[in-house]
């Protein structure tokens, strides 16, 4: 946020980030850059008494593998699936939170992994402007050489170890979403 403040101030658009629990001093650094914060309970809270929805929800690092390391995954005995289950739920509510502006979006980037989601799941409920993963990520010796580390480092189990790589296998690290044009 704070990088895109003069190009947001610029183009006139007011620009709020929300977060669950800012840390004292990046909260001051967005302020710095005219960004107002809010402070909510959950990603549902987004909206609220007399603010519109929004327009362009801009992700960072919210829905990638290192969320592994503090997610839920809930009642499943794969993480890996379970917290997938749980971003697939999460980036179709923040689409039908946006406003009904027409380039509405929702930009979500995994800066150092990649985005634990299913391309073909999100696309079943929403529209998938972009999905891209870096070449690099996509050369088969860096592939298998980075799942090796990343099995060890999480110790994800076979079976977990099974349900990352196929989500790997066809998985962006920067996604726009946007919900789908209605039908006539």
């Amino acid at each position: 946020m704070r990088t895109l403040a003069l190009a947001l101030q610029a183009a006139g658009v007011q620009a709020t980030a929300l977060e669950l629990d800012f840390d004292p001093l990046t909260e001051h650094l967005l302020r710095e850059q005219g960004i107002q914060t809010r402070l909510v309970s959950s990603a549902r809270d987004s909206g609220g008494p007399g603010l519109a929805p929004p327009d362009l929800i801009l992700a960072v690092g919210v829905f990638s593998l290192g969320t592994l390391a503090w997610g839920d995954a809930g009642n499943s005995s794969n993480r890996v699936q379970g917290i997938a289950q749980q971003h697939h739920q999460r980036m179709l509510a923040a689409v039908r939170s946006l406003s009904n502006h027409p380039r509405a979006a929702v930009i979500t980037i995994a800066v150092s992994t990649f985005l634990l989601a299913s391309e073909n799941v999100l696309a079943r409920d929403c529209q998938l402007v972009a999905w891209d993963l870096e070449e690099r990520k996509r050369a088969p010796r860096w592939f298998s050489n980075t799942l090796r580390r990343f099995r060890s480092a999480y110790g994800l189990t076979a079976e977990e170890g099974a349900i990352y790589e196929e989500l790997w296998r066809q998985a962006a690290d920067v996604a726009m979403l946007s919900a789908r044009p209605a039908t006539r």
